[in-house]
């Protein structure tokens, strides 16, 4: 809902009027009605049109009482919007048809998730302020709304798919990781929520690559009310670094001034990419990278993916487009110039994962993988590091990470009116805290795992509001276990693409609508 800004300043009014009244010697003899969080609201108070006076005018005559002036219309109430729920001026949701305050009947509404359930007692003054929020809207509309763990990971699509099959009495929005989507969507099971009017995709809460990758023509099947989680970017070593002649600060701000581009990671790999002695083999290499993470970091930051949809929403193989082919013969000739890879003793001290554990032990300057590894480089890492996005590439105009984020649906089961119930419950459940709509709280948990503040303050901050939608994962087994980026050091694009698209077409086959 839109300017939820004013709950602050409209509960900070309600709790002086109380205040006043209690400190007063008379009483108004009724009860102080609740206020509600201010929104968007349309004013349809009609003003008198003043009366008009007859004056002499310069030259003796008179004006005309019986000629119409704009002072003499009395401007109409604007109507209603054509929606089943409107936003009153106190804040408050009324059916449009009656006027009466939304009710929901005592519903309990819960969303389903293979993970979580447990309730926090909130004890910060946003955790206060968003409990009150959430007591507030539950007895203003009569509902419930609980989160619930309904089964572990591996049972919960099931779980899922005989509900939207066979219904029920309860009233769910589920969880969805994204290997879960496609079938159940293809089927129907899933309500088109663009046709529930309670809902605005275009309002800023709403994550759009959720939106994009669960569309199909206007229709919109999954909904995600929160930013998106910041994942793949470069990590560097300060220290090392600033011993090959690198000011590491110099990282962010290339990354502040929208210009850090694949060409400024070229350089940056040639001056840290050092033979230190003369001897004419190479002593330091500038980076690591574990092919998987690294590879779908460098396609997004193209604008590049494995799976996409064409201009009818189907599937198709994207890995022979320009963007796609030129992002891969890329990082493939940076990994042959700049990265380290195990060879003779190194192989009896790591394993597959040599590329984190290089990088933890300072064996390398630089590595491109997602942000989930901080708090263990944090926890084993001698020396001081940063993290900002990848560089963008040249199909690009801007940074871009990308997102294999859960998504929300609500079962198609349900009848118009019972989902439009669920969705506005929902869409309240998720609104942001009035007062704290703008608010950094979702720092505080990240600044812990980080060794500064421009990581979190600027480089997760990018992540989360740029992000492109990673569509193979919608098409299981593609890319499975990061199988496609097996040969990149010996296969180029082209030839990745003749081995692997047979593969990936049958996949594709196999989910198509």
């Amino acid at each position: 809902m839109k300017n939820l800004k004013r709950l602050a300043a409209i509960l900070l009014a309600l709790c002086m009027v109380l205040g006043c009244a209690a400190c007063s010697n008379k009483s108004s003899g009724g009860d102080t009605p609740t206020q509600a969080p201010s929104n968007n609201s349309t004013d349809t108070k009609t003003t008198d049109a003043p009366k008009q006076d007859t004056t002499t005018t310069n030259n003796g005559g008179s004006t005309d009482n019986n000629t119409p002036t704009d002072t003499d219309v009395t401007p109409e109430p604007e109507a209603k919007p054509d929606t089943k729920a409107y936003i009153d001026d106190e804040g408050i949701w009324r059916y449009t048809d009656t006027d009466e305050i939304v009710n929901l009947g005592g519903m309990l509404i819960e969303l389903g998730q293979h993970f979580g359930g447990d309730e926090v007692e909130p004890s910060t003054a946003s955790e206060i302020a968003r409990a009150e929020y959430l007591d507030y809207i539950q007895e203003t509309y009569n509902f419930t709304f609980k989160e619930v763990k309904l089964g572990s990971f591996g049972i919960m699509q099931d779980i899922i798919n005989d509900f939207c099959t066979t219904g029920g009495d309860e009233n769910y929005v589920f969880c969805l990781d994204n290997a879960w989507i496609t079938a159940p969507m293809n089927k129907g099971l899933f309500y088109d929520l663009a046709t529930l009017d309670c809902i605005d995709f275009s309002e800023e809460k709403w994550d759009y690559s959720t939106s994009y990758k669960m569309k199909k023509g206007d229709a919109i099947y999954g909904m995600r009310a929160m930013a998106a989680e910041p994942r793949g970017g470069l990590w560097f070593n300060k220290r090392i670094m600033r011993e090959l002649g690198v000011d590491p600060e110099s990282l962010y701000d290339m990354q502040a001034s929208g210009n850090w581009t694949w060409a400024d990671f070229e350089e940056l790999c040639k001056k840290l990419t050092k033979d230190l002695d003369g001897d004419g083999i190479i002593d330091v290499y500038a980076m690591s990278s574990f092919s998987g993470e690294a590879m779908n970091t460098v396609c997004a930051s193209n604008g590049a993916q494995i799976i996409d949809y064409d201009e009818n929403g189907k599937f198709i193989n994207a890995t022979n487009t320009e963007a796609f082919m030129e992002a891969y013969d890329w990082f493939h000739n940076m990994r042959q110039l700049y990265e380290l890879f195990p060879e003779g003793e190194l192989d009896v001290d790591y394993t597959w994962d040599y590329s984190y554990g290089y990088f933890i032990d300072g064996k390398v300057p630089l590595n491109v993988s997602e942000e989930y590894h901080a708090a263990t480089y944090k926890k084993e890492m001698a020396d001081d590091f940063g993290f900002v996005v990848f560089p963008k590439g040249p199909k690009v105009d801007d940074y871009n990470g990308y997102s294999t984020d859960n998504a929300y649906v609500i079962p198609a089961i349900y009848d118009e009116d019972r989902a439009w119930k669920i969705a506005f419950a929902y869409n309240l459940y998720t609104e942001p805290t009035p007062g704290y709509e703008d608010d950094d709280d979702w720092k505080t948990g990240y600044y812990p795992n980080f060794c500064d503040e421009r990581a979190v303050d600027e480089t997760l901050e990018i992540l989360r509001d740029h992000q492109t939608a990673c569509i193979y994962k919608l098409v299981p087994q593609v890319n499975n276990n990061n199988n496609y980026w097996w040969n990149i050091d010996v296969e180029t694009a082209a030839e990745r693409y003749e081995t692997m698209k047979d593969e990936i077409q049958m996949l594709i086959d196999a989910v198509q609508d």
